[in-house]
Formats: C-alpha cells, structure tokens, sequence
C-alpha cells in the first residue's frame, strides 16, 4: 500500500460545502511518496541493480466535492504529471540489463472512495493507473544490440494508495 500526501498548490477554499464539483491541483510531495517496483521478463524476475524504491514528485488534477461540513467527501483524480527518480534500473539473471530513464506518468484513477460522503472527515482510498507520458526504457541483453524503448503511452496495473485531503485554518487544501 503506498501512502500520498498532496499538500495544496492552487487551491483555496472557504466555509460551507460547495454547491459544486471542484477541480483542484495538488503539489505531490516527492518526501512523502514513495514507491516500490517489481517487473519480470518471460518469466523471470527482474532484480534491481541498486534499489527497488523511488519517489514521485509533481501535480495531480481532482475533481472534489465537499460535504455540509466542509470535508471532501467525493473526488476523483483526472491528470497531472509526475516525474519518477530515481531512474529505475534492474537486471534479468545474467541476461540482460534494464534502465528505465526519464520516466514522466500521469495519474488517473477510480473514484476516490472517502466512505459515507455526508460523515466523511476527508480520508480515502482508490486503485490508481499511470499512463507514461514519457521515458526510454534501454535493454542492453548479453548478446545482441541494444534496444531503445519509447514508454510513450504505456499503462501500469492497477496500484492501491490512501491519503487524507484537510482543509487548513486559511481555507487551503492539504
């Protein structure tokens, strides 16, 4: 489970519940966000060549709805882009080596599940989706040439995160 702190970039808001849905961009704080990554190639599983961790750092698009208490209390993340580093490097056994360079995704994901809307206190959870924006992955295998791979486009699976969206005292979204 991987955990997302999104303090506020450009968005304010104040008292009451909003009458509307409203799209707010969150600043993803690369501290707070941390992954880890695990592949196989026909089988066999890739092993890092120094760690298996990075961290994401960028925005994230929502479209949030709040309840009578000023809570989110519905939401769902639509875009943004995030840029990964480390690069993400592994090894398949003896055969090849795998470098994953300059990875940019963007996010998209289920609705944002914050339990019962009208006694949500802004806690969620949801199944997230990255979509490559951009990123080279280069294979070099034992034998043979090196292959350059354009990511442009690529899915991941589905990936569980939970956060908390608050409201502080000068009427900002964290």
């Amino acid at each position: 489970m991987n955990r997302l702190l999104v303090p506020a970039l450009l968005a304010s808001f104040t008292g009451g519940a909003l009458a509307q849905t409203t799209t707010v961009t969150f600043q993803v704080d690369p501290a707070q966000s941390n992954w880890t990554w695990a592949a196989t190639a026909n089988g066999i599983a890739v092993t890092p060549t120094t760690t298996n961790q990075f961290q994401m750092g960028g925005t994230f698009d929502v479209e949030l709805d709040f309840n009578a208490n000023g809570f989110a209390s519905a939401g769902q993340i639509v875009g943004g882009n995030v840029t990964v580093t480390p690069d993400v490097a592994g090894s398949v056994s003896f055969l090849s080596t795998v470098v994953v360079e300059d990875l940019v995704m963007s996010p998209a994901a289920n609705l944002l599940d914050f339990g019962n809307p009208p006694t949500s206190i802004g806690n969620f959870a949801t199944d997230i989706v990255w979509t490559t924006v951009s990123g080279t992955a280069i294979i070099d295998p034992l034998f043979g040439a090196t292959s350059f791979v354009d990511l442009a486009g690529a899915p991941t699976s589905p990936a569980l995160i939970n956060g908390s969206i608050t409201t502080n005292p000068d009427g900002t979204l964290h």
